[in-house]
């Protein structure tokens, strides 16, 4: 009697737990977001929710917002991390070169994650993104704050 009252409850707490691992992943067929990035000669991960040292790798460009330093990103002209009081990262904005065109940014990642959503925000008209429920991501095309194509990477 005990044995099946021991496997009643193991039962039950392996459905807690997988109920609690289904409700962080995402939809059914949306792709998962990446969350970091590798910088510099790969060894460094700069990674959404964790912590972000900035030295010798970044300067502070803003409140609490830092640009890589020249060179130690590929893909991107420019790269800015955000992040939170507590200082772990809660966003990374890739600005691309002034020739890289939206449509060509857009392609490339739809061909990765599917179909976007376009952007309900005026001040960011025409921009998509994609959002597995944990990580969005934007692609922006260039405005007056940011005159190139932009993408930007943010913790849920």
């Amino acid at each position: 009697m005990n044995k099946r009252l021991f496997s009643v409850a193991l039962a039950g707490l392996l459905l807690l737990v997988s109920a609690a691992a289904s409700s962080e992943a995402a939809e059914p067929g949306v792709p998962t977001l990446f969350r970091e990035v590798k910088v510099a000669t790969g060894d460094v991960v700069i990674a959404l929710g964790k912590p972000f040292d900035p030295a010798g790798l970044a300067e502070n460009v803003g409140e609490r917002v830092y640009a890589l330093l020249p060179g130690k990103f590929g893909g991107a002209d420019r790269l800015l991390v955000t992040v939170s009081a507590a200082g772990s990262v809660s966003a990374m904005q890739f600005i691309y070169a002034q020739e890289a065109s939206f449509d060509q940014v857009v392609g490339r990642y739809q061909a990765r994650f599917g179909q976007p959503r376009a952007m309900d925000d005026a001040a960011r008209e025409g921009g998509v993104y994609w959002d597995d429920g944990r990580t969005r991501f934007e692609v922006r095309p260039p405005s007056t704050s940011v005159p190139a194509v932009s993408t930007v990477l943010l913790d849920r």
